[in-house]
């Protein structure tokens, strides 16, 4: 765990800072410096989104940077960007479209996996700071901070116009920091009036705060859904809901600060970043949690992937630990005698389905989503890795109903299955 490594330090240049990139290994126990050139003090991450192996970063003043080998080499794509929209705080993909959000330049959006960005804010007010963003099928819904130029936007063309959620809304309450969706219903978090739901794509909303006062009513950003469970970071600490309608705190048992700006979960772990005091998890859901120092005092962005957990901070840091999460569930510790990927369970599925998958032998494995058209989805494995047998979960939340294709290649072995998500 990273609470057992050693502190790694790195220096401040006076007239530029680079984004770190560090990664913790089970073998020597320690942290390397990976960094990000041409980015200057004060930068900070942001957000984050991860494909398979590329890595996009948003800092708060240098724009969007790419990896493609989890920061061994960074490129800049910032092509489309001018100097005052590189401030950015959200990233999603919908399809073949990439969308990020900006603090002032409203929305942009990419057809080439981020190579190019035009603007994308037709209908958002001058200025808009688009805090988070999500997607359900073509229709993307903005969070945007503010008590003047803030509040909840719908667009239903994927980014081309936008247009301002208010029906079941308070009027006058803009401030909205947190969007997600779970099974097909939109959830927002406003930094005032706590939490909201629509289950018609926008249209109406409802007001779900049944369990929450005070502090618990304020979003602060951090929303993320995971199996069938929605939770939230609040200025007091986590919610969570399963019904939808009522939320449950989380114990704060063993947490610095319950200022909650960042969160992410999976099967064994929920990790959030605090407003100043760093990064905590926990293993049984809340009861108690552990700190992880050496990865920053703020904790902006948090993603779980395969080959770790990527965490991005305060004063332009990015950590990866490997040793704390890998995505990736091995079901036996003997060597298969043979290739095989199995027939993904659910399926029909909504919205998470299992594939596993044997390895006769140790190689370079990929497995890809593609969809009925052939189009590529999502990169679910891109690693090498060892003979066994696996499990890897896929969401498709934000995915259109229909029939997919998950494809697996690993030295001379390929194979294609379909399966059918079905909301």
């Amino acid at each position: 765990m990273l609470s057992n490594y050693k502190k790694s330090f790195y220096l401040l240049s006076v007239s530029a800072l680079f984004i770190s990139l560090f990664i913790s290994t089970i073998c020597y126990a320690q942290w390397e410096d990976r960094s990000i050139p041409g980015t200057f003090e004060g930068d900070n991450v942001y957000a984050m989104h991860l494909e398979g192996d590329s890595l996009f970063a948003g800092t708060n003043g240098s724009g969007l940077f790419l990896s493609t080998d989890y920061g061994l080499n960074w490129k800049e794509n910032n092509t489309g960007l001018g100097i005052n929209d590189r401030f950015v705080r959200a990233i999603i993909r919908n399809g073949s479209y990439m969308l990020i959000g900006t603090d002032g330049s409203g929305v942009f959006k990419s057809d080439d996996n981020g190579e190019n960005w035009s603007a994308s804010s037709s209908g958002l007010p001058s200025g808009a700071v688009v805090v988070r963003l999500a997607a359900l099928n073509d229709n993307i819904f903005a969070a945007l901070k503010g008590s003047t130029i803030g509040g909840l936007y719908l667009s239903a063309d994927n980014g081309g116009t936008w247009n301002k959620c208010t029906n079941g809304l308070p009027a006058g309450e803009n401030d909205f920091r947190g969007v997600a969706i779970l099974n097909n219903i939109v959830f927002a978090g406003n930094d005032d009036v706590g939490f909201f739901k629509s289950v018609d794509y926008g249209a109406i909303w409802t007001e779900i705060n049944s369990g929450l006062v005070d502090n618990y009513l304020r979003c602060k950003g951090a929303m993320f859904p995971f199996d069938a469970d929605m939770y939230a970071g609040t200025k007091d600490g986590v919610i969570v809901t399963s019904d939808y309608e009522n939320w449950t705190k989380l114990d704060t048992v063993g947490l610095p600060d319950d200022d909650v700006r960042s969160l992410a979960v999976n099967s064994e772990y929920v990790f959030i970043g605090l407003d100043n005091d760093g990064l905590c998890s926990s293993t049984n859901r809340g009861d108690n949690w552990t700190e992880h120092p050496g990865c920053g005092s703020e904790v902006r962005s948090i993603v779980c992937c395969d080959s770790g957990l990527i965490v991005g901070c305060e004063n332009g840091t990015v950590f990866i630990d490997p040793s704390i999460v890998t995505g990736i569930d091995k079901l036996l510790d003997v060597s298969p005698d043979q290739y095989t990927l199995m027939q993904n369970y659910p399926n029909p599925f909504n919205p998470s389905t299992n594939i596993k998958f044997n390895l006769e032998k140790a190689g370079h494995v990929t497995l890809e989503i593609y969809n009925v058209l052939g189009e590529f989805v999502s990169s679910l494995v891109n690693r090498q890795m060892n003979t066994g047998s696996f499990s890897v979960n896929w969401i498709a939340d934000g995915m259109p109903t229909g029939i997919y294709f998950y494809k697996l290649v690993v030295n001379d072995f390929v194979e294609v299955r379909k399966m059918v998500y079905m909301k």
